[in-house]
């Protein structure tokens, strides 16, 4: 049996959406007009791009924060802004994170 690890928690490029439980996760938006919504399932509420992909940011929620001395979302320990490129179909295509120009620097 192959073991594969996700690209980010229990997330990756090429799954359905659908598939994957939105909790430990908050702040869903769509990327582009930053309209919130009450769930990543709901992408279809979101505008498509140029790509014809829908772009959903989201958070982790603090509450399963295991060992986190910053408060916000991470990886690595770098505090980042994410958003999944989802297409029509509901599958994965990116998922996109850069530097949290509002973190505080020393981080």
């Amino acid at each position: 049996m192959n073991s594969y690890s996700n690209d980010i928690r229990n997330i990756s490029v090429g799954e359905n959406i659908n598939d994957i439980k939105d909790r430990g996760y908050t702040g869903f938006q769509c990327y582009d007009s930053n309209t919130k919504i009450k769930s990543w399932y709901l992408y279809k509420s979101c505008q498509v791009n140029k790509n014809n992909y829908h772009l959903i940011k989201f958070e982790y929620d603090e509450r399963f924060a295991l060992n986190e001395n910053f408060e916000g979302t991470q990886i690595s320990g770098h505090p980042v802004i994410i958003y999944l490129a989802i297409d029509k179909r509901g599958i994965i295509q990116e998922i996109n994170a850069f530097s949290d120009s509002n973190a505080p620097f020393y981080f």
